[in-house]
């Protein structure tokens, strides 16, 4: 069964004019896959009107169906996409002045300038309300630099290792936007000019090293052993290739 949820902010629901009720909507997903029937939840970050505290929101909603799908044979498969503007849509007309053009790189559901056949980017330019999926339009509060990031990095972290994330927020009473920061600052320290690379190629490998080498350190000393076993499950986890009936396929 699918979950257009979209997003798990109330404020969003309605800004989207979406209108669900986030608290019904986990409820149906226990039901369903306590039945025994796989469900997708399908996700939306980076709109130009979310705060912070909303993405947030939204980030624990993801963890909280994942969190359901380990404890019914893995049925939750969670996707997040960002936000991408789309043409004749509402938000189109109501931010089409604040669209920049994407030039070069990609991430999300963006397409980049770069990529586009020579003949075609002069149409690019001159209608972007046309082909509103090469542009951007810039974020309220987090920067677009850490969405990139989120979707080319910390998004397959998270999904491959939610369990870990889920306890290294209670127990550093930190947010899942502080852990993410964190873990860039990790990888470009550790590895320098090739972090993106790395981390992109082998995600679940860079995963368990910064939950192994920054993370783990804040559990007592009687807590490592089972955050340990945690860590070590997921990141076993993350190399399987799950069926139709799992949670997820993953590399």
């Amino acid at each position: 069964v699918f979950f257009g949820i979209e997003h798990w902010s109330p404020r969003i629901q309605r800004r989207i004019k979406k209108h669900l009720k986030p608290a019904a909507a986990r409820e149906k997903i226990q039901q369903l896959v306590e039945a025994g029937i796989t469900t997708r939840v399908n996700l939306i970050y980076g709109f130009p009107f979310e705060t912070e505290s909303e993405f947030e929101e939204n980030i624990i909603g993801a963890v909280d169906s994942l969190r359901i799908g380990y404890a019914n044979n893995y049925r939750v498969k969670v996707m997040m996409f960002q936000f991408t503007p789309l043409p004749g849509t509402p938000i189109i007309e109501e931010f089409g002045d604040r669209l920049e053009l994407r030039e070069e790189g990609k991430a999300g559901s963006f397409s980049a300038l770069s990529e586009a056949p020579e003949h075609e980017r002069e149409m690019i330019r001159a209608y972007p309300a046309i082909f509103a999926s090469y542009y951007t339009v810039p974020p309220a509060a987090l920067s677009m630099a850490f969405l990139d990031f989120f979707s080319d990095v910390a998004r397959p972290c998270l999904v491959n290792f939610p369990l870990s994330f889920y306890f290294a927020r209670l127990e550093g009473e930190l947010t899942y936007v502080d852990l993410f920061k964190q873990l860039r600052t990790y990888l470009e320290q550790k590895h320098g000019s090739d972090w993106l690379a790395h981390a992109r190629q082998q995600v679940s490998s860079a995963t368990y090293e910064f939950l192994f080498d920054f993370i783990l350190a804040r559990f007592p000393d009687d807590e490592r052993p089972v955050m340990t076993d945690v860590m070590e499950y997921e990141h076993n986890l993350s190399f399987i290739s799950r069926s139709e009936e799992g949670a997820w396929n993953v590399n």
